[in-house]
């Protein structure tokens, strides 16, 4: 423990003026969501929503395009996401822009290769699944030398708290973002905790409210301790479209609170912002 005093950071925060980068982080791929959101390692990003409102289809799109954009390499623990090969079939789709049925056989290699640089998956075939196990998964493989770029937990509710231990749900969520912190913080990271909301009572018109960190079990602990917060909506769910709610930016160099929309094609799985003229990839690589 010490004492840091400002005279200590004066040189750093000349730094930071010289960069003269007033936001930090990535592009998500997406123009609209970008003018909220920027993605930034060693910080914690939440996203919530209803089932089936696409919250875990706007993280795959979003780790596409920033493996195609940036290199990045994510690592997931994604038991909903089971059995695996159809969480690749995901991948894979939006990578190519075509459902899997229609691919060659050369492209689902060659696509597979590509994603072989950038996708791993913690195996979920485990009774018992705690974050200590997960988060010693993800540090063996980076220190053996696997880049790691950000780590998907989706869902939270299938995390084992078996060492919970009487403490009350927020205490417990405490206590496991404080490790998880430590995780992103030491290894470079961007962590991402997709959690489902308790449940929501539809309103008089016979829709559910926009859920938010609050509606989740512990909620004002996942509130205070995201760095990001993310709601991802369906209003319509005869819409293909998906309202993605900005509802937490802890610093101002990290984007804004707001609400996109984007579109969305059931074939290939993408996204795109409403003013693009069709569902493209952020490049214009072809396979």
């Amino acid at each position: 423990m010490a004492i840091i005093e400002p005279l200590e950071l004066e040189e750093k925060l000349l730094e930071v003026r010289k960069r003269n980068v007033r936001r930090k982080g990535v592009s998500t791929g997406f123009d609209s969501l970008d003018e909220h959101l920027l993605l930034s390692k060693q910080y914690l990003m939440v996203v919530t929503g209803i089932p089936s409102c696409g919250k875990s289809e706007v993280v795959d799109a979003l780790a596409v395009n920033t493996a195609i954009l940036h290199g990045w390499s994510w690592l997931y623990f994604s038991p909903e996401n089971a059995p695996t090969e159809e969480h690749l079939k995901k991948i894979v789709e939006k990578r190519v822009g075509q459902n899997l049925f229609d691919m060659s056989s050369k492209t689902i290699s060659d696509t597979t290769r590509w994603a072989n640089e950038h996708f791993a998956w913690v195996d979920p075939h485990s009774d018992r699944f705690s974050l200590d196990a997960i988060l010693e998964e993800a540090v063996q493989r980076i220190e053996t030398g696997h880049n790691v770029d950000a780590l998907v937990i989706d869902p939270w509710n299938e995390i084992d708290a078996s060492d919970q231990a009487g403490m009350r749900d927020d205490q417990y969520i405490s206590k496991c973002m404080t490790k998880l912190r430590r995780f992103h913080r030491k290894y470079n990271v961007l962590s991402c905790v997709v959690i489902h909301p308790t449940k929501l009572q539809k309103d008089a018109t016979g829709n559910y409210p926009v859920p938010n960190l609050y509606d989740c079990n512990g909620g004002a602990m996942w509130r205070n301790k995201a760095d990001f917060g993310l709601c991802v909506h369906r209003h319509d769910m005869s819409e293909a479209a998906a309202n993605v709610y900005i509802q937490k930016i802890k610093f101002k160099s990290m984007g804004k609170p707001g609400m996109v929309k984007l579109d969305y094609d059931l074939p290939s799985g993408r996204f795109k912002d409403q003013a693009a003229p069709d569902f493209l990839l952020p490049s214009d690589w072809k396979i």
